[in-house]
């Protein structure tokens, strides 16, 4: 419940209220009963703490009567800066005697049609007011639209001020000489400011023809290039509503003056476009091609963007069609400069074609790579590089040597005399030459063994060819005894390899070869000590082979150095020649691997010829005959009767001996072949030796078969 206290003025009571004298409210001061009062105001309090301690009065509500109308509102008040603890609310009762209607208002829509909305003379809070117009009677309380209440006593009206006007015969006073931006209702109030004689939606504008402007109303629609003082005025022309810093009209950013208007600039390659002036919005992109902005003359489009064209070989690049400089050179390289073409090449400043073909017109060697050993331009033409031969539109190698493997004549070109390339693809001696310790000399061929008789021990004819009997090799056009062991008489190394490790002819004898001693007949290694017997059986067999000596197991049960496990140690790496029994023992030469009658020998396919074995033939002497060596031609057909006779003697002979030299073929012939055997010349007339002929293109072979 409110516990009723004094009555007391309104102002004093708003003052109460709005002052920070209600932070410190005593109770005990408002007793006093105060009768002359113009607008009594009833206070009412709850809860009272104490009448003469301070209070804080918190919260306060207010009612105002006036002749029947009743006024709901609070005051606004200050902040306490020390807040009581004791707190009450206010309940303030007042009367007043001015003639009012309707209730408080914030606008003049919440009043009715002839109110307006003002704050009260005695209220803190704004109230509907009866309106009174022009002429009409009025108080201190009513309110006189945009008129004032002028007069004495009782003879006041509404009356225009100083700064208002009855215009048109209206009954109410308007506001006249209005600015820009300020509110009026009609036209003719609006003369405040120059050229702004409108009233539009209820303020003051510019007229027509004039836009504002800095709070001025300047004439508007300025073209391109007329003077102006803001970017309003420019309208006159599309895009170039900019007035510059010469105060004149000009095109909008982004946009270029041409031809009295304003175009779209800075635009990027592939958009539309009119002007050349337009296509900036790519670096050096300023072409006006076909309705679209394209890379000025000189550059060239890339990956959307425009770079310098007509580069030349070996200028930088990023993209291929710059390279545009140089005739086959358009490609950009990855270390970006221009190369040439794929399938050219760089030479002289340009690009030729390369990969050329045998025939093909050039002008470099380096152009002629199309054919395989074709890399020589020769008159204007590819053709073979050094060294090799044009064979069937293909470069062969040339200058292939006797017995070396070929692929046609024009290959065998290095041997004097060897200019056949045979059926097995061999570089032969030509006609009437035939082959000796790898030359190619004048010579005679051969089919039977009784024609070899020309030279001493060599009476074998193979392939067409005289060869030393067995045991003797070919040195210096001589048979000499071979297969021989150390301190047996010598002329040649060739001569010294019945013993291993026995290679060297010193001084008219067969000694062991550099780094080996001689030990029981065998040629030893220099660091190596004879084994004795400590070694168990092994040792047993110390007499089987002349290895034997130095190849028995270690006591770790493995081959001595040089030696290899065949049943037993056996000496490795054997020469040709030397003692074997096994073809493993044999890896000294090349292409030597056969272990032969106890001798190494070559492989299947290939020839002995001084110490090395070559491809397709065997070791040959040939029964020649030369003025050199005396030997000359016999005729006759006594002679070659002579011969007959001995042959058969030869042949009886050789039955009977065991193996030592091979019949001759004319033996096992028929006798009508024997017939024609006694027509063969005793010796040998000067012939060619091919031991592989071309007979398609050879006639001379066809006959001589």
């Amino acid at each position: 419940m409110f516990g009723f206290f004094m009555t007391h003025e309104y102002d004093g009571v708003k003052w109460l209220l709005k002052s920070k004298k209600r932070c410190s409210f005593i109770p005990s001061d408002y007793f006093e009963e105060n009768e002359n009062v113009k607008t009594p105001c009833r206070i009412f309090v709850k809860p009272l703490w104490a009448r003469n301690e301070e209070h804080e009065i918190s919260r306060h509500h207010v009612q105002y009567h006036a002749y029947g109308a009743k006024y709901s509102y609070s005051f606004t008040t200050v902040t306490c800066s020390t807040p009581s603890v004791r707190k009450l609310d206010m309940f303030i009762l007042c009367e007043g005697e001015t003639v009012t209607n309707r209730t408080t208002c914030r606008t003049d829509s919440e009043c009715g049609e002839t109110e307006t909305c003002r704050k009260h003379i005695d209220m803190d809070q704004q109230i509907c007011i009866p309106t009174r117009h022009l002429h009409e009677s009025c108080d201190d309380s009513s309110s006189c639209k945009n008129s004032e209440c002028k007069g004495t006593d009782r003879n006041r009206s509404c009356q225009c001020g100083i700064s208002h006007r009855a215009l048109n015969g209206q009954i109410e006073c308007l506001k006249s000489n209005l600015s820009l931006g300020q509110s009026c209702v009609n036209d003719t109030q609006c003369k405040g400011t120059q050229n702004a004689g409108r009233c539009l939606n209820g303020e003051c504008f510019c007229e027509e023809g004039f836009v504002l402007q800095k709070l001025r109303c300047l004439p508007d629609m300025r073209r391109l290039g007329e003077s102006c003082e803001g970017h309003l005025q420019c309208s006159g022309t599309v895009n170039a509503g900019v007035c510059g810093r010469y105060k004149i009209c000009t095109c909008n950013q982004g946009f270029l003056a041409t031809h009295g208007g304003c175009l779209q600039g800075n635009l990027s390659l592939g958009q539309t476009c009119t002007h050349d002036i337009q296509c900036m919005g790519t670096e050096s992109g300023r072409k006006f091609l076909n309705g679209e902005c394209f890379c000025a003359k000189g550059y060239v489009l890339e990956r959307l963007r425009c770079l310098p064209d007509n580069r030349r070989l070996g200028e930088s690049c990023e993209g291929h069609l710059q390279c545009s400089g140089t005739v086959n050179a358009g490609v950009c390289g990855s270390n970006k400069t221009c190369t040439c073409n794929q399938g050219f090449l760089a030479t002289h400043g340009g690009c030729l074609q390369g990969n050329l073909s045998l025939g093909q017109t050039c002008r470099h060697d380096i152009q002629c790579m199309g054919t395989d050993h074709g890399r020589k331009c020769l008159k204007g033409e590819c053709f073979c590089a050094e060294g090799y031969v044009l064979q069937r539109l293909r470069c062969l190698p040339g200058g292939k040597r006797l017995d070396e493997p070929c692929d046609g004549h024009l290959h065998c070109s290095v041997t004097l005399n060897a200019g056949v390339c045979g059926k097995t693809k061999i570089c032969t001696c030509d006609q009437g030459f035939v082959r000796v310790q790898g030359e190619c000399l004048k010579g005679q061929t051969c089919k039977y063994d009784t024609q070899c008789m020309g030279t001493k021990n060599a009476r074998k004819c193979l392939d067409g060819e005289c060869f030393c009997e067995e045991g003797y090799v070919l040195q210096d056009l001589r048979c000499l005894p071979g297969n021989l062991s150390p301190g047996q008489t010598c002329k040649h190394d060739v001569q010294c390899t019945a013993t291993e490790y026995n290679g060297r002819c010193i001084n008219g004898k067969c000694d062991c070869a550099k780094g080996h001693v001689l030990h029981e007949l065998s040629c030893l290694p220099a660091d190596k000590e004879p084994i004795d017997d400590a070694y168990g059986e092994h040792n047993q067999k110390k007499n089987e082979t002349k290895v034997s000596v130095v190849c028995d197991l270690n006591k770790t049960l493995t081959c001595n150095e040089g030696c290899i496990k065949i049943e037993s140690c056996k000496q490795g790496n054997l020469s040709l020649d030397q003692s074997c029994s096994h073809d493993a023992q044999c890896t000294s030469t090349e292409n030597g691997g056969r272990c032969l009658n106890g001798k190494c020998f070559c492989n299947e396919g290939f020839a002995l010829e001084n110490l090395r074995c070559v491809p397709g033939k065997r070791a040959s002497f040939i029964s020649w005959i030369t003025e050199e060596h005396g030997v000359y031609l016999m005729t006759g057909s006594g002679v070659i009767c002579m011969i007959v006779i001995c042959s058969a003697i030869l042949v009886v002979l050789n039955r009977r001996k065991s193996g030592k030299m091979r019949a001759p073929p004319t033996t096992q012939h028929s006798i009508a072949e024997r017939s024609l055997f006694q027509n063969i010349p005793n010796e040998m007339q000067l012939d060619s030796l091919y031991s592989d002929p071309i007979d398609s293109q050879w006639p001379w072979r066809k006959e001589e078969e």
